[in-house]
């Protein structure tokens, strides 16, 4: 108690001796040469604000404030960002031209007789600039062609002279590319020629038969046939027409000879149908001239190809003739065995 009351009456007498400075406590110096100074006096509330307000705080995230009206939405920190591509034209398909190819080329007819008109049908795949489909002749030539699209089906007609297959060929283009596929149909005759060697196109029907008269003249022939009443004029000259056909128009009772028209010896003058045709027809008598055996009747026969252009009739001898539509031309085949 005693020295307690001595530090307070020591500290009054320094206090009133005008001290300014606060006591020091002298320390033993460190090793170091670093001085650590030792606060004064535990911080105060006061002071512990202080610290705090001074403080560099942590940084924070800040949303940009919204700004209304026009201009660029805010960009988001937390991803890259995007420029929008200007806007392009749409594509357009191009024509494929690799893998040009054929998908099918085709027909329903699996046997037809020549001359027949069947449906083709085709698909063409890639960019094909040119197709065609071309019907192939007897000699292997290209005799008929149609320009089509990629797809579709056309009517076309067959060779009639082609007895062994009718054959078509689709040809596709595009630029230096260019494929081709072939079409072979069966050709089915239905009907027996009435002669041998038969011709090489299929006959269109039965045979006919029919009586017919002949008569032989200087330059050429008369053949009547009776089924069909018509006369047929048949001249050994290049000129044209080569044959002509005249429907016989004699009726019993008229004239069947012109007494006036006197023929050379050896010579005939032909009579009734035949008589009419040749003196009412100048042409026809000159190019003819005179009859060379009186006319004679026999049994004949007709038939005609697929196609009716031509037509095939026994002679009297038994030979045949072949004549075709619109007076163009005739062939005489002679008779088996003949020398002709």
């Amino acid at each position: 108690m005693k020295r307690f009351i001595i530090l307070v009456v020591t500290a009054i007498l320094l206090a009133a001796c005008g001290a300014d400075t606060a006591p020091q406590v002298i320390t033993d110096v460190p090793t170091s040469t670093q001085v650590i100074a030792l606060p004064s006096a535990p911080p105060q509330q006061a002071d512990i604000v202080s610290i705090l307000a001074t403080s560099t705080p942590p940084p924070t995230s800040t949303r940009p404030p919204t700004v209304s009206g026009a201009g660029p939405p805010p960009t988001s920190p937390l991803r890259p960002t995007f420029t929008n591509l200007p806007p392009t034209a749409t594509p357009t398909n191009a024509p494929t031209q690799v893998g040009l190819a054929i998908d099918y080329f085709t027909t329903i007819s699996q046997a037809i007789i020549p001359g027949d008109t069947i449906t083709l049908a085709w698909r063409v795949l890639g960019g094909a600039t040119e197709i065609i489909i071309y019907r192939i002749g007897a000699e292997g030539q290209n005799e008929r062609q149609w320009a089509v699209q990629r797809e579709g089906q056309i009517n076309v007609s067959t060779n009639p002279a082609r007895t062994d297959a009718a054959e078509f060929v689709l040809v596709a283009q595009s630029g230096s590319q260019l494929i081709e596929e072939r079409l072979l149909i069966e050709i089915n005759c239905s009907q027996t020629w009435f002669f041998d060697p038969p011709p090489e196109a299929c006959a269109n029907q039965a045979a006919e038969p029919s009586l017919q008269v002949e008569q032989a003249f200087e330059g050429g022939r008369m053949i009547w046939v009776a089924s069909n009443q018509q006369i047929y004029v048949f001249f050994s000259d290049e000129q044209q027409p080569r044959w002509l056909q005249v429907t016989d128009t004699f009726e019993e009772g008229q004239q069947e000879r012109d007494d006036s028209l006197v023929p050379p010896e050896g010579r005939f003058q032909p009579v009734r149908g035949f008589g009419l045709v040749w003196r009412t027809n100048t042409n026809i008598r000159d190019r003819l001239g005179w009859a060379t055996e009186p006319e004679s009747a026999y049994e004949g026969m007709l038939q005609a190809n697929a196609d009716g252009t031509t037509v095939y009739m026994r002679t009297r001898d038994g030979g045949i003739i072949g004549y075709q539509s619109g007076g163009r031309n005739w062939e005489f085949i002679p008779p088996p065995g003949s020398t002709q």
